[in-house]
């Protein structure tokens, strides 16, 4: 795009409408600037009485309409909106359609198919993934099923069964505990409505399972609590057997007393946590992943791909994103960047450290985004780039890969901490003398900028194991900036395990 740009992105559900507002940057694929999602149950009384009440229309009027207010508000100048599976089945969806479209937003109503592929891609980034992988959303009205390997999706479908579904549709009460029959129910239906697919899961196959929506990140809760270890990102099927073993036994109030289960789901656990047991148990799934991604995510991804940036580093495109965001001063980022690529080869081709490439990137980007909380003033800075980076999310970046970039920015001025300082708790040993030394290198790259001209032209580097020599050539003097790095010496000793000695020529003109 050649110029910044706002879209919005609504998806419509059985269970909850989401928003997603995407700016987009001149060079990247886009940063998250707003999300937010209202549970509207669209899906109940479609269920239950077999059309969508006025009420439930009119309450997804409002949501819409305010959802729309806000993108615009935020400068959305495109609002995507996709509705799916009780906008898809209700005998009076024209109704609906027409209390939630407006004349400059219209609502498209999408295949299950497509749904299904439009999660893949939310959930995949559209990068692909290495090993073939069955992909399970558990939606309120319905649940769809893909299998990819790399880019490939190789199987789509959309199977008849979904949390509110079948809370609604079956003949017993949700309030009450449910008999080992009535679970069994459940467990027949997910059987009827998954030939199809069980078939197709045996034939292609498939090396790992994820799972997304909020019953499967419910779910996923719920486990990790009761295995006690916080570890949301997975659950078995023997846990999920053993949890919903317990789970369909209580009432409504009992459920509340669940570790991980949110008020507004214990209506919608149980038959969701069916589903999910019962696909677990057919496709042969002993173990799943759970990702927090889904169908507006595929959404944002599939508007990437129609413009033409589905190739674009996501990576880079979401720290410069952020950088350009948060207003970063480019010539003094770039600066600082070029300083710190220039040690860190330097020293690694002097035979300094072995760092590989996952470290290089990593040092890359803190580079980047060291200065950004200047966005809040010059005082606490570090502190402020620490807390932007670490709650933005930066989508294509690992977790260990964010917490890195974002405590070399922590500490990128001031006092250079110990490695026993708590913060570097999260790493191994090898990774946590790859974070000091990679730090001490960001620390340098900055001082080299003091003076906000640049003033650096070249860097190079000889060892002896015992003392290193860095060749600094100035286009001016930079008494203030060798003086800094002569203090540091003491922080480049206790990283890199050697003395640094520090040698100055002028290339003036």
């Amino acid at each position: 795009m050649g110029k910044d740009k706002t879209v919005a992105f609504i998806d419509i559900g059985s269970n909850s409408i989401h928003l997603l507002v995407i700016k987009f940057f001149p060079g990247t694929t886009g940063m998250p600037i707003f999300h937010d999602k209202e549970m509207v149950r669209l899906g109940q009384s479609l269920y239950k009485d077999g059309r969508i009440d006025r009420a439930t229309i009119e309450k997804c009027r409002l949501v819409t309409r305010s959802f729309v207010h806000i993108a615009k508000n935020l400068g959305a100048e495109e609002i995507i909106s996709f509705a799916t599976c009780a906008a898809r089945e209700a005998p009076n969806r024209s109704e609906l359609l027409k209390a939630i479209r407006g004349d400059d937003h219209q609502i498209n109503v999408i295949s299950g198919e497509e749904e299904a592929r439009l999660i893949n891609l939310g959930v995949t980034g559209g990068k692909g993934v290495d090993k073939r992988t069955i992909f399970i959303d558990i939606g309120g009205g319905s649940t769809e099923v893909s299998i990819s390997q790399g880019r490939e999706i190789l199987y789509l479908d959309s199977l008849r069964m979904g949390s509110v579904r079948y809370a609604y549709s079956f003949p017993f009460e949700q309030s009450g505990p449910i008999s080992e029959s009535e679970y069994g129910s459940y467990q027949r239906e997910v059987l009827l409505h998954s030939y199809r697919s069980a078939k197709a899961v045996k034939d292609i196959g498939f090396e790992r399972a994820v799972g997304s929506s909020g019953t499967m990140m419910a779910l996923a809760d719920m486990c990790a609590a009761r295995r006690g270890d916080n570890n949301n990102l997975y659950f078995t099927l023997a846990e999920l057997r053993s949890l919903m073993e317990d789970l369909r036994k209580t009432d409504a109030e009992a459920k509340m007393s669940f570790p991980g289960l949110s008020p507004n789901r214990i209506d919608i656990i149980t038959p969701g946590g069916a589903i999910a047991e019962e696909l677990m148990a057919i496709f042969g799934i002993e173990r799943i992943e759970i990702s927090d991604l889904g169908l507006k995510e595929g959404m944002y991804v599939d508007y990437l791909m129609e413009h033409g940036m589905g190739d674009i580093d996501e990576k880079e495109s979401s720290v410069l994103a952020l950088a350009k965001r948060c207003g970063y001063d480019k010539v003094h980022t770039d600066c600082v960047t070029e300083n710190a690529m220039a040690i860190f080869d330097g020293l690694r081709e002097a035979g300094v450290h072995n760092m590989d490439e996952r470290w290089r990137d990593r040092l890359r980007y803190a580079s980047i985004l060291h200065d950004i909380g200047e966005l809040f003033g010059f005082s606490k800075h570090r502190i402020y780039s620490y807390m932007l980076i670490k709650s933005t999310g930066l989508p294509g970046l690992a977790i260990e890969d964010i917490d890195s970039i974002a405590l070399m920015a922590r500490f990128h001025y001031k006092k250079m901490p110990l490695p026993t300082n708590g913060m570097f708790s999260i790493f191994s040993k090898d990774d946590l003398r790859s974070m000091m030394m990679s730090t001490v290198i960001l620390r340098y790259a900055d001082v080299m900028d003091r003076s906000r001209t640049c003033p650096v032209k070249s860097l190079s580097f000889t060892d002896d194991g015992i003392n290193v020599e860095m060749k600094i050539c100035s286009k001016e003097d930079i008494d203030m900036v060798m003086w800094r790095l002569n203090e540091m010496k003491d922080e480049f000793r206790n990283a890199f395990g050697r003395n640094i000695m520090l040698n100055l020529c002028l290339h003036r003109g």
